[in-house]
Parts: structure tokens; sequence; C-alpha cells
């Protein structure tokens, strides 16, 4: 099964705007590994976002490199919606390709990130189900809430 599955953008343009404009907010945390307790080059923000819940904004550093890796099970993102900000946006690196673009990412397959010169920002939506579940269940409250991010904008 592929490690990812393309959307379209979601995002308004004021919504892209509002997000963009917090890239340089103190409150970014920085992410430490589950595995090592290391801080990785990954920092969060928790947002507001259409009433969705746990919803966050993930920054890199320009040149920063988040190796390969699979994210914890404990972290409740087997599956996460990926919705890119900036501009120059480097790709997640897959065992399946480049993910170029808005995408529901497999955790819990490798996946990277090698980041180039700018910095790199996204909108994460966490999904607290197994990839597989979600590709072969699209009936489910998962993706009538996916529906609602067509629908709502």
């Amino acid at each position: 099964m592929q490690s990812y599955y393309q959307l379209p953008d979601f995002l308004t343009d004021i919504e892209k705007e509002h997000f963009l404009s917090l890239i340089d907010s103190p409150d970014f945390i920085n992410h430490k590994s589950t595995n090592t307790g290391i801080a990785s080059p990954l920092n969060f923000l928790p947002v507001e976002f259409r009433g969705i819940d746990r919803v966050l904004l993930m920054k890199m550093y320009p040149n920063a490199v988040q190796d390969w890796h699979t994210d914890g099970v404990g972290l409740r993102r087997h599956s996460v919606i990926i919705h890119p900000l900036t501009k120059d946006y480097a790709c997640a690196q897959t065992n399946d390709g480049e993910i170029n673009g808005t995408a529901i990412l497999n955790t819990q397959a490798k996946h990277a990130v090698f980041n180039n010169n700018t910095t790199r920002m996204n909108l994460q939506i966490p999904i607290d189900e197994s990839f597989e579940n979600l590709m072969q269940n699209k009936d489910s409250e998962h993706w009538k809430m996916i529906e609602r991010l067509y629908n709502d904008n």
C-alpha cells in the first residue's frame, strides 16, 4: 500500500496568511524524539482551526534534517493530514516517492525531510487511525472531517 494519499489544497488565502503570520511566534515547542528524548528539528504550535481537535503548525528551520523515521505510536497520529504553507517548500520523502503538496501521510511508514535554505512550515491535522484502515474505510468519521475541509471553506 502507498504510504501517502495526495489531496487538493483546502486552506483559504485568509487562513494561510493567518498561519504564516505565526511563523516567528515564540510559542513553538521544540519536539523531542519519543525514542531518545533528544530534541528534533521539528517545532510545533497548537492552533485553532475550524473546530478540529489537535491541529498543529509544524516548522523546520533552513537546512534542518529530519532523517528517516516513523512517528511514535503514543502520539495518536498514525496518519496525518499535511498542508504546506511556505514558499519553496521542501518535499517530504517516503519509500514511495516525494510528497509534493497537501496529503495524508502514513506516519508508521518511514519518511524524512531534508529541508532547503528556507523555513518550512505546514498545517498538520493528526488522525488516530492507521493509514490502512483510513484508506479502506472512506465512509468513516475521519473522511467526513476531510470532506468538511473542502465544504466549509
